[in-house]
C-alpha cells in the first residue's frame, strides 16, 4: 500500500499548476474510490450535468471507439481532458501523473527519462538509442518475442522513443489489461542484464534505423579532413552556446560497434534512476489499483542519486540574418526566437502561441483573398535548456513582401498588445476547442509528456494547456511576447528561387572560371620566344615514384583544399550570407572561387614538368603556366649522378629528387641557389650534352664534394709562440699563403698594418689539399677537392682579424 497523503489544492478550478505545490504522495485514496464509485453506478445520462466529467461513457458507444465530442449546455463548463491530474511520489521517488477517466476504451501508461542522445560518451555516439533497444529484449527468462507479444498478442502497441534531451516509453492497450500494462513498462525499464550476445544482436536495428554502415574510402577521408575543430559550429552552438554531438566528427557505425555491454551498464545507472523518471497512467481505472500497480512496478527499482546535468549557454545577443538564392518555384520563409531555459508559464505559453499564431497567419495568408502560401508550419522546439519558436512557409516569389509585412503585422500587434478584443476571444477559443477535439484518448493525452512536457524539472506536475489559455489574458501574454519577438532575439532565413535558370548560372561560372584561368595564365607565364628554343626535354619521374608523388601530392592538395573550404565556409556565414543583394552574394562568390582558382595553379605550379632550353636561359616548366628561369648565372654545374651519389655530395636535404634513379644515372642540376634537382629524361647523356654546348665547362664529369662549414669542434684555438722569435715571424704571413688561405688571390696593400696572426693552420689538412692533383673528383670546376683554396674554406682562417685587418688583407667582410 502506498502511504497516504492529501493532494495541496490548485488555485483554479481543481486544476494543479507547477507554481502552486510539489511533489506530492499518493492522492487520498478513499477519497479516489469513492468518486469512482459514485461515476460507476450514475447514469448514462447523468454526465450531461457533470461539469467536469467526460462527455460520456463506454456503455453508449461501441467497444473501442473514442468517447464523443459535445457541446456544454449553456452556463456549463466545457470538458477539460487535462483537468483532474494528480501527481504522486512512490516510495523510491519515481513521480506518478494520474488520469481516471471514466468510460475510456483504452488505457495509456508512458515512462519518461530527461537524458537522451545529447548525453552519449563521445567515441560512443547511440549508447541512449542502443540502451532503449536492449531494454525491450530478451529478460527474466522470456525472449524478445514473448515481451512484445504480451502487449500486441493483447491488441496494444508500444514502442520506446530516444530524442536529444530524453528518452521516452509508453503502451497502449485495452482497459481490462490496464494494470498488466503499468506491470510490463516496469519491467521494461527494470534493471536488465546486459549479455554481450544480446547487445550485439541490438547493434543491426538501431544502424538500419540511424542509417549506420562500414564506412567505406569516400567515408574514412571525409571523417579525416572533417575534426571537430575545422567544423563549423551548428545552429544550437552557434545560436546558444549548447554543446552537443552534433559538433563532433564521428562515425555512427564505428561508434556504434564502440560500445559494449558496461557502456550500456554504466549509461542507465546514472541515467535511470528513480528519482528522474515520471510515470504517466491515464485510463478507465480506478486510483486506488492503478497506483498499488505503479509501486509495484516502479516503486521497487533500487533508488540511485540522479544525475543533475548543468549545461552551459551563451546565446547571441544580436539577430542572425542569411539570405539564399536556389533553384525552385516558392520562396522558403524561416523565423525563429530564441528562448532560454522556458519556466513552466513560459512553456505553456509557447505551446499556445504555436496554434495560436498558426491560425491566426493561416486566415491571412492562406485562407485570406490573396493566396500568399501554401504550407505553413509554427513550431515550438527546445534542447535542454536551449528553445525557439518558429515560423516556417513556403511562400509564392511574388508575394513575398506581403507574406513578410503580414508575419510583422501580427507579431507586432501581438507584442504590443493591439489585438481586436474579439478577435483575441475567438481566436483563443478556437485553440482551446481544437485541444479538446484532439486529445479524447488516453493515448491522446499521454503523449504530451513525450512532447511538449518531458522536463520533470520543469512540470513537477501535469501542465494543464486548456486551462491555462482559458485563464490567459492578451496583456500577459503581450508582455511575454514583447521580449520574444525582439529584433535581436530572431534568427531568420530566407531562400529565395535564382533569377534566372540555373544553366545559364552553370554558364557563367565556367566562363568565369575560363577567364580566371587565362588571367593567371597571362600573369604567371614568362614571356619568351619559341623560335629560339633549342631543346625540349619531358621530365620523366618513373611509374612508381611517379605514383607515389601523384599520391603525395593529391593528398596534399585535398587537405588544402579543405582548410581552403573552411576558411571559405566561416567567411561565408560571416560576411556572404547576411548580404540581401544577389549581385553582391555572386560577386563574394566569384572572389572566391577565384581565390580558390589561384590557389589551385599555385599549388600545380610546384611540380617541374618540362625543361626548355634557350640561347639565353633554361626554363623549368611546371604543370601550371609559371616557370623557374635558369640563367648561366644561375648555374653552379651539371653533372650524371645517382640518388645515392648525389644525396653523398648534396645532403639528403640538398636534393629535390624529380626522378630516382638508381641504377641509370639521371641529371643533376646544381643551381647557385637552392637545393640542386635530380632529374632524369627521355636520354639523360643527350641533355647533358645539350647543356655543355650551352654554357661550357658547365657539365662535370664527376660530382663535387658539398661545401659546408667546419664545426665548432674542428676549429683550433690558436697556439701562441712561446718564444719572442716565433711571436715576431708569426706576426705577418706570406701574402701568397695568405690568398691561399682566403682565396682572393689578393695580396696585401703596401703599407697596410701586419696581420696580427691567424690561426696555425694543421698540418694534416694543409697536407690533404696540396696532395690532391688536379681533375680529380671535381673535374676542375670551382668547389671540387682539387682545388686546394675549396678545401682551406673549409677552415675559419680569418676568425681573429678584426675588420680594418681584413680590409688591408683584401678579404671581404662577412
Amino acid at each position: 500500500m502506498l502511504p497516504s497523503c492529501s493532494p495541496v489544492p490548485s488555485r483554479s478550478g481543481g486544476r494543479p499548476t507547477a507554481r502552486e505545490h510539489r511533489l506530492r504522495g499518493a492522492a487520498r485514496l478513499p477519497a479516489a474510490a469513492l468518486v469512482f464509485a459514485v461515476a460507476a453506478a450514475a447514469p448514462v445520462r447523468a454526465q450531461e450535468t457533470g461539469g467536469g466529467a467526460p462527455p460520456d461513457s463506454a456503455a453508449a458507444r461501441p467497444a473501442g471507439e473514442a468517447p464523443a465530442e459535445r457541446e456544454a449546455p449553456a452556463g456549463e463548463a466545457a470538458w477539460n481532458p487535462f483537468a483532474g491530474f494528480t501527481t504522486h511520489a512512490l516510495s523510491n521517488g519515481v513521480r506518478v501523473w494520474f488520469r481516471e477517466l471514466p468510460g475510456a476504451a483504452d488505457v495509456s501508461v508512458s515512462v519518461g527519462v530527461p537524458y537522451g542522445a545529447d548525453q552519449d560518451p563521445p567515441g560512443k555516439e547511440g549508447t541512449a538509442h542502443l540502451l532503449e533497444h536492449v531494454l525491450f529484449s530478451d529478460h527474466a527468462g522470456r525472449s524478445e518475442q514473448q515481451i512484445k507479444d504480451e502487449i500486441e498478442g493483447r491488441g496494444g502497441r508500444r514502442n520506446g522513443i530516444t530524442t536529444w534531451d530524453h528518452t521516452w516509453y509508453y503502451v497502449t492497450i485495452g482497459r481490462e489489461h490496464g494494470t498488466f500494462a503499468i506491470e510490463w513498462l516496469g519491467r521494461i525499464v527494470e534493471p536488465h542484464r546486459m549479455d554481450p550476445e544480446l547487445v550485439d544482436r541490438n547493434r543491426r536495428p538501431v544502424a538500419v534505423e540511424t542509417n549506420a554502415r562500414p564506412p567505406g574510402v569516400a567515408e574514412r577521408l571525409r571523417l579525416w579532413l572533417s575534426p571537430s575543430w575545422l567544423r563549423a559550429p551548428g545552429f544550437w552552438r552557434r545560436e546558444f552556446g549548447l554543446a552537443s554531438p552534433d559538433d563532433r566528427t564521428y562515425d555512427r557505425w564505428t561508434s556504434l560497434q564502440n560500445i559494449q555491454p558496461e557502456d550500456l551498464q554504466r549509461f542507465y545507472e546514472s541515467y535511470y534512476a528513480p528519482g528522474a523518471m515520471v510515470v504517466t497512467i491515464v485510463g478507465d481505472l480506478p486510483e486506488q489499483e492503478a497506483l498499488e500497480t505503479a509501486e509495484r512496478a516502479f516503486g521497487s527499482l533500487p533508488a540511485r542519486p540522479v544525475e543533475r546535468l548543468e549545461r552551459a549557454l551563451s546565446p547571441r545577443s544580436e539577430a542572425t540574418r542569411r539570405f539564399y538564392w536556389s533553384a525552385g518555384a516558392s520562396a522558403r520563409y524561416q523565423r525563429r526566437f530564441r528562448i532560454v531555459r522556458p519556466s513552466p508559464d513560459d512553456e505553456l505559453r509557447l505551446v499556445f502561441l504555436e496554434r495560436y499564431l498558426s491560425r491566426r497567419l493561416s486566415q491571412r495568408l492562406r485562407y485570406g483573398e490573396r493566396k500568399a502560401i501554401y504550407s505553413l508550419r509554427v513550431s515550438y522546439t527546445r534542447r535542454g535548456p536551449a528553445a525557439h519558436l518558429s515560423i516556417d512557409a513556403r511562400v509564392l516569389p511574388d508575394a513575398l513582401a506581403f507574406a513578410d509585412s503580414v508575419v510583422d503585422q501580427e507579431l507586432g500587434a501581438l507584442a504590443a498588445g493591439e489585438v481586436d478584443p474579439e478577435e483575441w476571444e475567438r481566436d483563443r477559443t478556437a485553440v482551446v476547442d481544437a485541444w479538446r477535439t484532439e486529445t479524447r484518448t488516453p493515448e491522446n493525452l499521454v503523449f504530451w509528456t513525450y512532447r511538449p512536457f518531458w522536463d520533470p524539472d520543469t512540470h513537477l506536475d501535469f501542465p494543464d494547456p486548456i486551462g491555462f489559455a482559458e485563464d490567459l489574458s492578451l496583456s500577459s501574454l503581450s508582455a511575454f511576447a514583447a521580449p520574444l519577438f525582439a529584433e535581436q532575439n530572431e534568427i531568420s532565413w530566407l531562400t529565395r528561387p535564382l533569377p534566372f535558370d540555373e544553366a545559364l548560372l552553370a554558364l557563367a561560372v565556367a566562363v568565369w572560371l575560363w577567364l580566371v584561368w587565362r588571367g593567371a595564365g597571362w600573369l604567371l607565364r614568362t614571356p619568351v620566344a619559341m623560335r629560339d628554343i633549342r631543346y625540349v626535354a619531358r621530365l620523366r619521374y618513373g611509374l612508381l615514384y611517379g605514383l607515389g608523388v601523384g599520391l603525395v601530392f593529391t593528398a596534399g592538395a585535398v587537405v588544402l583544399g579543405r582548410l581552403a573550404y573552411a576558411g571559405l565556409e566561416r567567411a561565408t556565414l560571416a560576411w556572404v550570407l547576411p548580404l540581401d543583394d544577389f549581385a553582391l552574394q555572386a560577386g563574394a562568390y566569384g572572389a572566391m572561387l577565384a581565390a580558390s582558382a589561384a590557389l589551385l595553379l599555385a599549388y600545380l605550379s610546384l611540380v617541374p614538368r618540362k625543361l626548355l632550353v634557350f640561347p639565353d636561359r633554361i626554363l623549368l616548366k611546371s604543370l601550371a603556366y609559371r616557370s623557374r628561369v635558369l640563367e648561366p648565372g644561375d648555374i653552379e654545374f651539371a653533372a650524371p649522378a645517382r640518388l645515392l651519389g648525389a644525396w653523398r655530395s648534396r645532403g639528403l636535404f640538398g636534393v629535390r629528387p624529380l626522378s630516382l634513379p638508381l641504377v641509370r644515372r639521371g641529371v643533376l642540376l646544381q643551381p647557385t641557389h637552392g637545393r640542386a634537382l635530380l632529374l632524369r629524361t627521355r636520354d639523360s647523356a643527350e641533355l647533358l650534352s645539350v647543356l655543355a654546348a650551352w654554357k661550357p665547362g658547365l657539365v662535370v664529369e664527376r660530382l663535387p664534394r658539398r661545401e659546408r662549414p667546419a664545426a665548432p669542434s674542428e676549429a683550433r684555438p690558436r697556439a701562441e709562440p712561446s718564444t719572442p722569435e716565433a711571436r715576431e715571424s708569426g706576426a705577418a704571413p706570406a701574402a701568397g699563403k695568405t690568398s691561399a688561405a682566403t682565396g682572393t688571390g689578393a695580396s696585401p696593400a703596401k703599407g697596410a698594418a701586419p696581420r696580427a696572426g691567424p690561426p696555425a693552420f694543421p698540418e694534416k689538412a694543409r697536407g690533404a689539399a696540396v696532395a690532391s692533383k688536379p681533375g680529380e673528383g671535381g673535374g676542375g670546376s670551382p668547389g671540387g677537392v682539387d682545388d686546394p683554396g675549396a678545401a682551406l674554406d673549409d677552415l675559419d682562417l680569418d676568425a681573429d682579424l678584426t675588420p680594418e685587418q681584413m680590409r688591408a688583407l683584401g678579404i671581404p667582410e662577412p
